[in-house]
């Protein structure tokens, strides 16, 4: 049985990158996006950096837990690879908390 859904994946290039918005603070995502859901909907914000930039993100647990199983793990030192931790939109609130 398979189960379809309705899924928007939107990416822009960051205009914005590598430019400073602070003392010593730059914008390091290379791409912005969003991923929408249609049913149930749901909307989630995507920014995808380089490995390096990207784990010196992680914030909680999860995402340090994330980090040890790749640096255990068979992982490719690949630059062209792209990351990001995923952040839910809700509207109402306009609050990100991460997945």
């Amino acid at each position: 049985m398979s189960v379809e859904r309705a899924i928007a994946v939107r990416l822009f290039i960051n205009d914005k990158f590598n430019t400073t918005y602070g003392k010593s603070l730059f914008r390091k995502a290379i791409f912005n996006g969003t991923i929408e859901l249609k049913d149930p909907k749901a909307k989630f914000l995507i920014d995808l950096y380089q490995y390096p930039k990207w784990e010196a993100l992680a914030k909680n647990d999860t995402q340090m837990e994330t980090i040890r199983e790749l640096a255990n793990g068979d992982f490719p030192a690949d630059e062209s690879l792209l990351f990001s931790w995923i952040a839910h939109y809700d509207p109402q609130t306009e609050s990100l908390p991460l997945l």
